[in-house]
C-alpha cells in the first residue's frame, strides 16, 4: 500500500445557460466547457495524471466533462456516478473521500462550486484559490488510507486552470 494518496478535485467545464434544460441538474456543457475539458484532459495525459478511481457528480454538465476527460486523457479506469455529489456540503465530499479503499492510490472528484474550493481550501489551508469552471486542484496526502485523510494537510500539486493552456 503506498504511502501517499493524490486528490484530484476537478469542477466541471463551462454550461450552457442559453439551451432550454428544464432542471438544474440537467444543464449541458456549452460549446466552451467541452473545449475546455478537451483541453485539460490534454494536459491530464502529458503529466501523467491516470486516477485509480473517478467519483462524478450526476448532474449531466459533470458527467459530460467526465465523458470529455476520459477520452482526451486516455483514462482506462473505475467510474462511479454518485448522486450525492450534486449540490454536495464539503463535509459529504470529505466522508466520501475518507471512505474509499485504500488500495485506490489516486481518486478525481468532478464536482461543482463551492465545494471543490472549499474542500481545496480545508486540506491545503488557503482560501485563495481561484476555482474557474473545468479547474483541476491536484493534492498529495502523506497517508496511506483515505480514512486518514480527514485529518491531514495536503501538499498542493496543480492548479490547473483552462485559459492558461491557450
Amino acid at each position: 500500500m503506498p504511502n501517499v494518496k493524490n486528490l484530484y478535485l476537478i469542477r466541471h467545464g463551462k454550461s450552457d445557460w442559453d439551451v432550454d434544460y428544464g432542471s438544474d441538474h440537467d444543464r449541458p456543457l456549452a460549446d466552451r466547457g467541452e473545449r475546455d475539458a478537451d483541453k485539460v484532459g490534454a494536459y491530464l495525459k502529458r503529466t501523467s495524471v491516470q486516477p485509480d478511481l473517478v467519483l462524478c457528480s450526476s448532474a449531466l454538465r459533470t458527467r459530460q466533462t467526465l465523458d470529455r476527460l476520459v477520452e482526451a486523457a486516455g483514462w482506462r479506469t473505475r467510474i462511479e456516478v454518485v448522486e450525492g455529489l450534486y449540490l454536495a456540503a464539503p463535509e459529504t465530499v470529505i466522508d466520501l473521500l475518507s471512505g474509499q479503499p485504500d488500495d485506490v492510490g489516486t481518486l478525481a472528484i468532478i464536482g461543482h462550486q463551492p465545494f471543490t474550493g472549499e474542500v481545496a481550501a480545508r486540506f491545503l489551508g488557503s482560501r485563495h484559490l481561484e476555482v474557474p469552471t473545468a479547474c483541476v486542484i491536484g493534492m498529495e496526502f502523506e497517508t496511506g488510507s483515505w480514512s486518514g485523510v480527514r485529518r491531514e494537510r495536503a501538499r498542493l500539486l496543480m492548479h490547473l486552470l483552462p485559459r492558461r493552456l491557450d
